[in-house]
């Protein structure tokens, strides 16, 4: 029987023979024993009973604030999403001269007396459900046109029935509502419906977390694009394209993405530029939406940051989100994000949901494609997609090998 190698699910890395590690008491999973992988600041006491961060939070939804932010956010104190706290961080790149740098260099506060101008969309707000529910009220037949919403939502099988209320609440029915870390299995497929749409997902495979999915309205016809992804790559970042077919007018890809944290950055990087070109040649319409894990609002004073925006700007890819996706007490941090290269042909309006049902925060945009067009088609069920590359290959093989 063949010993399978086991790698840590944080950082996706092997641990060698007679390396130290832990495995979580409740998913199994590996990692190696130091305070980055585990997340802890102290690592007394993890030898006899081991909790690992991702199932401490679908455990604990609220175990990332610290007790002082639990009594600001539940208590009489300032809310952690306090208006006038956050409405001035905003990403603004090409506008160096008007910005100002934090004592710490993690924000950039605009200046008094801006406006925006035709390089970058218009800045981006927060919206409760009340507001959301009126900015749509007074935009016309918002019903016909493509919109996205986008939720790191830090499994879906916690938090589904918090989705659906929320969901239930707006009054506009998105026609994609893309979802990243559903932590789901390939067991899951009956389990997560949303009446009157279609689901297409991705799911981590050999190890917790992760995952990817998109819920579509079903009478939006699409196909899956697996030719957008590299099969042969080296990153454990999460892709997944759809097309969105149209009978009389073109057709929009769409994309989620799933960066985990502590992957690296190059491997992303090399990914990211093979989609890109692939994209460039297909000539369409595109939205990339998902959690990077880079913020955009360090984009002065970090190399990743700054990179990642230039190497999209410079294939045509705008975000549509300029103001933070994660907020605690101490930070505001820009991760979550829609891209598109169609920023400057069709007007969005595009905005932050605020809602606690993870600890990032809905993002989406409302498109001006029309949606009307497309034929009803009967409701097909759900789809699941799998990654096949010679990594996975091999990992198959080995498998078959070590079966009786």
């Amino acid at each position: 029987m063949i010993n399978e190698s086991k790698s840590c699910n944080f950082c996706d890395c092997e641990i060698i023979q007679d390396q130290r590690s832990l495995v979580c008491n409740i998913c199994n999973n590996h990692y190696h024993y130091n305070r980055h992988c585990l997340r802890l600041t102290n690592l007394s006491g993890t030898d006899k009973e081991f909790t690992c961060y991702q199932c401490v939070d679908a455990c604990l939804p609220f175990n990332n604030l610290s007790d002082d932010s639990v009594l600001e956010t539940f208590g009489n104190g300032i809310s952690v999403l306090d208006r006038s706290r956050i409405d001035n961080i905003v990403f603004s790149p090409y506008h160096q001269d008007l910005l100002e740098v934090h004592e710490h260099g993690d924000r950039h506060l605009l200046k008094e007396n801006f406006h925006d101008n035709d390089i970058m969309p218009n800045s981006t707000s927060f919206y409760s459900s009340l507001e959301f529910n009126s900015l749509v009220a007074n935009r016309q037949q918002t019903e016909n046109k493509l919109s996205f919403l986008h939720l790191n939502i830090r499994s879906l099988r916690n938090k589904f029935d918090a989705l659906l209320n929320y969901l239930h609440l707006l009054t506009h029915k998105f026609s994609i509502i893309a979802l990243t870390e559903t932590w789901l299995n390939d067991m899951d497929d009956d389990n997560f419906k949303i009446h009157g749409y279609n689901l297409t997902k991705v799911n981590r495979q050999n190890k917790g977390g992760g995952g990817i999915c998109i819920f579509t309205r079903e009478n939006i016809k699409i196909i899956t694009r697996n030719d957008l992804a590299n099969e042969e790559s080296n990153s454990n970042t999460e892709f997944l394209f759809i097309e969105i077919l149209n009978e009389k007018s073109e057709n929009v890809i769409v994309g989620i993405v799933y960066r985990p944290p502590g992957s690296k950055f190059n491997d992303f990087k090399n990914d990211l530029k093979t989609i890109l070109t692939k994209l460039d040649k297909s000539n369409k319409p595109c939205y990339i939406m998902g959690d990077f894990n880079i913020d955009l609002l360090k984009y002065e004073c970090c190399n990743y940051s700054n990179n990642f925006f230039n190497q999209l700007s410079s294939s045509g890819y705008m975000p549509l989100i300029t103001k933070p996706t994660r907020i605690t007490k101490s930070t505001a941090t820009l991760i979550d994000n829609i891209f598109t290269n169609n920023a400057n042909k069709t007007g969005h309006q595009s905005g932050i949901l605020l809602n606690d049902i993870s600890d990032h925060l809905p993002i989406f945009t409302i498109t001006e494609h029309e949606t009307k067009d497309y034929p009803e088609i009967p409701n097909s069920g759900s789809y699941t997609t799998r990654k096949i590359g010679k990594k996975s290959l091999e990992l198959f093989a080995n498998k078959i090998k070590s079966c009786d």
